[in-house]
């Protein structure tokens, strides 16, 4: 097995929101700090790199955001005032700041693309709550939606997304919701409970779009065997189903029991069970898979979280990713009705 690039420059630490927001720039330092101290670099499983190719511009971000949006956000970005939702501030410098995190982003899908990688970590990216011409949950542009038109334009044409992290990716469903050619399905916490309120079994898809949207929510306090199922019983299958060229992944440490924005009881052994099934997808469809990780809001757990999943997509047990199960029983025992509506839905 090739060791696993994990994409990482210290220009997005840049991509930090001020004064008491949760979102720091300083994750990333102090995670990369902890993956160069763990066994997966020191045994040559995975790879610290710095970016591939050119840097990107506003041709990149246009593939996906309308002209009026970019510039919009430039204009904020130089005089560092304005918002693009309560919760997303645009900071002096912003705009460059994004085109770091997709600069990783995007070279991780070169890295897979030359063949230098079968499976390749972007270190910032995932930042899926911006859509067509919006802002909000701390994403000022959508690298997700970036990169899978990008990869598309390079003869990559059909794209799964797989998204992990607690909050659903409004901005990539509503950007992909009526594209036959890109399937996403996230599982994240119940949007009755948590930002931004969207991610429900219902929500399939528009138009020839229509089936190629896959939400799973999960109730406050799914864990592990939650997870597990949801991947056994969904994840992998729509993947064999849909055999994509390119599989897109991103998420975090958010759905861990500690995160303080999140409600779900994943442990770090569920984290190396993502990363698991992130390989498994790949042997699968047969196809190379990206995946970028961001989130997570507890500061101790995030390094440990995120190495987690690296250990999981290079199958080393060895790392300290075990924990005793915090899953809530009835959490479980719910997410039993919540599954058997997911499969329902995806039979149509």
């Amino acid at each position: 097995m090739k060791p696993v690039p994990i994409v990482y420059d210290d220009s997005i630490k840049k991509y930090s929101f001020p004064g008491t927001h949760p979102f720091k720039g300083s994750r990333f330092e102090k995670f990369i700090r902890y993956l160069k101290e763990s066994k997966l670099v020191k045994e040559d499983l995975c790879k610290i790199i710095g970016f591939i190719g050119p840097p990107p511009s506003e041709e990149e971000l246009q593939l996906v955001h309308s002209p009026f949006y970019v510039r919009r956000v430039a204009e904020m970005s130089r005089s560092g005032i304005g918002l693009l939702s309560i919760d997303t501030p645009v900071f002096k410098g912003a705009y460059e700041a994004f085109l770091s995190i997709l600069h990783s982003t995007l070279s991780a899908y070169r890295a897979i693309a030359s063949g230098e990688a079968e499976v390749a970590v972007g270190i910032g990216g995932g930042l899926h709550h911006a859509g067509r011409s919006y802002g909000e949950g701390f994403c000022i542009f959508n690298d997700v939606a970036i990169v899978a038109k990008y990869a598309q334009k390079e003869g990559f044409k059909k794209i799964f997304i797989f998204d992990y992290d607690a909050h659903q990716g409004n901005g990539t469903m509503d950007i992909f919701y009526s594209d036959p050619t890109v399937f996403y399905l996230s599982i994240h916490q119940d949007p009755l409970t948590l930002y931004p309120g969207t991610g429900f079994v219902e929500q399939v898809g528009v138009g020839e779009g229509e089936g190629y949207t896959c939400n799973i929510p999960l109730p406050p306090g799914a864990g592990r065997s939650c997870y597990e199922r949801a991947i056994k019983e969904v994840f992998l299958p729509l993947v064999e189903c849909f055999k994509p060229d390119l599989i897109i992944c991103n998420g975090g440490s958010d759905p861990h029991y500690n995160d303080p924005l999140t409600m779900l009881s994943l442990d770090l052994k569920g984290f190396w069970l993502i990363g698991r099934s992130i390989r498994e997808a790949a042997d699968v469809a047969g196809a190379p898979a990206i995946d970028l990780i961001a989130s997570g809001y507890d500061e101790e757990i995030l390094p440990r979280a995120w190495t987690c999943i690296i250990a999981g997509i290079v199958s080393f047990e060895e790392e300290p990713c075990s924990e005793p199960p915090r899953e809530l029983p009835e959490a479980a025992s719910a997410f039993e009705n919540t599954l058997r509506e997911v499969k329902q839905v995806m039979k149509r």
